[in-house]
């Protein structure tokens, strides 16, 4: 193969030679100059062919050695100082929840007259509380006076406790509310507005929305939306995010009651547009860290049992359970839990799991009794208490 390059390339000087010698406008060199040329290109044509033949020699050797891994190198760093051990910090103690209490005194004397509790200071009206008590009647709510009340009462507090939160902005919102009546009444599309100022969450971009029983707007917004004549607007009223108002656009009977479905269209004012700000008011409920006073005892059978104190059971270990008891308070709780299902925001998510705790905890009891022969009773310390007192004292025979 050398050889072969050797060749071609003497026969490509020659040839050059050859046509610069026959070109006559070149200037020609002479023999001796051409003899040298000829000379220096054989000399690096010789070098070219010793070095293929050593590459073609070694070639075993050479591809081993570029196949060959190398030794690994190892080389050292200053990492510095080792940081003492940072200690652990200690988890925060849970909140103890505040439970509502009974007034005493002349506690109530500074809240109007009718008032049947008060929520973080926000007096809620009797009138308020048997509103939605008696709407709920009318509705496949499935369920008793008292848990009624209850599921109406969980639904003020809630109110009333966020809106406390905001009293400082309260004065704002219900002046841009107010306008905002002013406006459709004045003929005015609801709809402008909704796009100022915001509607209810789950609603659509237009502000539109379905209602249903149930709902997870709650009880009160159900009782706007229900009472509210088809085509007409409702006065404004408070929600758990600021003060709305709605328009009922139609409404669609369903197979059953508890189908039945209002179309609305919803203008909200927002007590805040900060959603952080909103989150702690909502968290503050779920944890219990609000203030309720109630009236009197009557009044205290309305409240919810998550802000409801409890007593302490005694566990006989051979008496009966009172398991009607027990299937109320589990109705009770889901009647709380239905609100709930299927929000996402963090607060509801999170009060819905508190429910569904206690719920779990009284099934399991209940389960446990229904299961043992030898059946344990939950007593009340009060009742055991006051039935002491109640029973005669025995003769002694003379």
């Amino acid at each position: 193969m050398a050889l072969r390059l050797l060749t071609v390339s003497l026969l490509f000087l020659g040839s050059t030679l050859v046509a610069q010698t026959h070109d006559p406008d070149k200037p020609q060199n002479s023999p001796q100059t051409q003899l040298e040329e000829l000379a220096r290109e054989k000399e690096r044509l010789q070098k070219e062919v010793g070095y293929a033949k050593d590459r073609a020699a070694n070639q075993k050797k050479l591809l081993a050695e570029k196949l060959m891994r190398g030794k690994p190198q190892y080389k050292a760093i200053d990492a510095g100082a080792n940081l003492p051990p940072v200690p652990m910090a200690r988890a925060e103690a849970p909140l103890m929840p505040r439970m509502a209490r009974v007034a005493g005194g002349d506690e109530m004397a500074n809240f109007p007259e009718g008032t049947v509790m008060v929520v973080n200071g926000r007096p809620v009206a009797t009138r308020e509380l048997d509103a939605l008590t008696a709407f709920l009647a009318k509705t496949p709510a499935g369920s008793d006076d008292t848990m009624r009340a209850q599921r109406a009462a969980f639904d003020l507090i809630r109110i009333e406790a966020i809106a406390s939160t905001f009293d400082e902005a309260q004065a704002e919102t219900e002046d841009q509310i107010g306008q905002i009546a002013q406006a459709l009444d004045q003929g005015k599309p609801i709809a402008e507005f909704v796009k100022a100022h915001g509607s209810v969450r789950g609603a659509d971009a237009d502000g539109k929305v379905g209602v249903t029983p149930y709902s997870p707007f709650g009880v009160r917004f159900e009782q706007v939306a229900f009472t509210t004549e088809v085509g007409k607007r409702s006065r404004p009223f408070r929600t758990p995010d600021g003060i709305a108002l709605l328009v009922v656009d139609g409404e669609a009977k369903g197979e059953r009651p508890e189908l039945d479905r209002r179309n609305c269209t919803v203008v909200q004012v927002p007590y805040t547009k900060d959603a952080e700000a909103m989150s702690k008011a909502q968290t503050l409920i779920n944890q219990g860290q609000i203030d309720v006073l109630v009236r009197d005892e009557q009044a205290m059978a309305a409240v919810p049992a998550m802000f409801k104190p409890q007593v302490a059971p005694i566990v006989a270990p051979t008496a009966v359970i009172d398991t009607e008891a027990t299937k109320k308070q589990l109705k009770e709780l889901g009647a709380l839990m239905m609100p709930l299902q299927g929000k996402t925001d963090e607060a509801s998510v999170a009060q819905l799991r508190r429910l569904e705790a206690q719920y779990a905890e009284l099934k399991a009891l209940l389960r446990k009794t229904e299961e043992t022969d030898q059946e344990p009773v939950i007593i009340d310390a009060k009742i055991e208490e006051n039935a002491a007192k109640k029973t005669p004292p025995v003769k002694k025979k003379d």
